[in-house]
C-alpha cells in the first residue's frame, strides 16, 4: 500500500456515522500529495530515472544510500546510468533545502 492509499485510510477513519464517498477523499489526498506533504517513496530504476544530471537519493544493490546523478536521464546505459554509484536498484528525489531563517 503507497503512501496515497494510507492517507485514505487515515482520513476515512476520522468518519464513524457518516462517511464522505471515497472521490472526496481522493480529492483531499492528491491535493496533499500535490503540496509535497506525504513522505517520498523510492522509486525503481526500471520504472523512471530522474531528470539528466539532478542530483538525488540512490539505493544500490548492498542497501546502501548514497547521492547521484544519472548523466542521461534515461533508462539504461554505462554502469546502470549512474556517474558515480554502479547498480543502482532504486532513487528518490532530494528534499527541498530548508528555508533561510537567519536572523540579520
Amino acid at each position: 500500500m503507497d503512501n496515497k492509499e494510507r492517507l485514505i485510510e487515515v482520513l476515512d477513519s476520522f468518519f464513524h456515522d457518516e462517511k464522505p464517498p471515497r472521490e472526496y477523499l481522493v480529492t483531499i489526498a492528491d491535493t496533499i500529495a500535490a503540496a509535497n506533504l506525504l513522505a517520498p517513496e523510492w522509486i525503481s530504476v526500471t520504472d523512471r530515472v530522474p531528470e539528466k544530471n539532478v542530483l538525488s537519493l540512490v539505493l544500490d544493490v548492498l542497501g546502501q544510500v548514497h547521492v547521484d546523478t544519472h548523466p542521461t536521464g534515461k533508462i539504461g546505459g554505462p554502469r546502470d546510468g549512474w556517474w558515480n554509484i554502479g547498480s543502482v536498484t532504486h532513487w528518490q528525489p532530494l528534499p527541498a533545502a530548508p528555508k533561510d531563517n537567519h536572523d540579520d
